[in-house]
């Protein structure tokens, strides 16, 4: 898979760091998948609980269980880190556990400004309540139906077709032999990445603020104590961001390439051969 994240070894297993989505995922092997909140903390990282026959998370069916040392998100990348939560590296915490959420952010959120996120060069607002992803600008379109978008093997983020043209998702023809144009794979993260306010609003009532949505003074809403609501963590671990991006994905991973060699191979089989013979 050709991206641009930071490698971390595991066993001499490379896994790619996606501190996006707050996961490592295995090189040549994308759907294996090792989640953070899955990790036990601790003041020198996490401690990844491995199932050594397979490099995957361990289960209770698994026949040989590894404790694995991971080092903190903002050792093994640092630049996407400071990103995520809205400072710079110099600004971060010596560990995770000493992250807190941008409070700008969040108050920008509860006076009801939705997150954005772009998508191969094209901002989108990420709505939620609607269950879409509208382009800005583009009133051609209501967007991408985040309900008809699916999730990967591992559970983690959706993957869909994405026609750049139409900002839409795409759906090809299954009797293509060649990879569709205007159209690219995409990854785009979960609802808590999207929209962790929403999705802490959705499920608690963030002790009375819920009714109170959307808050128009801002002295008001710089007012909250988040520690109340009880759900301070939550967002110190999933923060409400401006600048979230979708990941390309290579083609190999949608089953489109093997659709395509499918086609090709049936349109060879079934194409007419020349008769041979002497000629006039």
């Amino acid at each position: 898979m050709e991206t641009n994240l930071p490698i971390y070894e595991i066993r001499d297993v490379p896994f790619y760091v996606d501190v996006d989505n707050n996961r490592l995922f295995q090189k040549g092997n994308e759907d294996n998948v090792l989640r953070f909140d899955d990790m036990e903390y601790c003041p020198t990282g996490y401690v990844a609980r491995i199932n050594p026959e397979c490099m995957s998370q361990a289960n209770h069916f698994s026949k040989q269980i590894v404790e694995e040392p991971i080092e903190h998100m903002v050792k093994l990348d640092p630049e996407r880190m400071a990103k995520k939560y809205g400072t710079s590296v110099d600004k971060l915490p010596v560990s995770d556990g000493l992250l807190t959420y941008n409070k700008d952010n969040l108050v920008r959120r509860v006076m009801g400004e939705l997150p954005r996120m772009m998508i191969y060069g094209h901002e989108f607002i990420i709505d939620l309540r609607l269950g879409l992803l509208r382009p800005v600008d583009d009133f051609r379109t209501m967007g991408i139906v985040i309900d008809e978008l699916l999730m990967d093997a591992s559970g983690s983020v959706y993957q869909c077709l994405y026609d750049f043209n139409m900002h839409t998702i795409a759906i090809p023809d299954m009797s293509i032999t060649s990879i569709p144009k205007n159209i690219i794979p995409i990854e785009i993260p979960n609802d808590d990445t999207l929209d962790p306010f929403f999705c802490a609003k959705k499920y608690s009532e963030l002790n009375g603020l819920s009714r109170q949505y959307p808050i128009g003074k801002a002295e008001v809403a710089n007012a909250i104590d988040w520690e109340k609501t009880e759900m301070s963590q939550y967002f110190s671990r999933y923060p409400v961001r401006f600048n979230l991006e979708a990941r390309i994905i290579p083609w190999e991973r949608t089953g489109v390439m093997e659709v395509i060699k499918k086609n090709r191979d049936f349109q060879k089989k079934n194409m007419p051969r020349k008769r041979k013979g002497k000629g006039l």
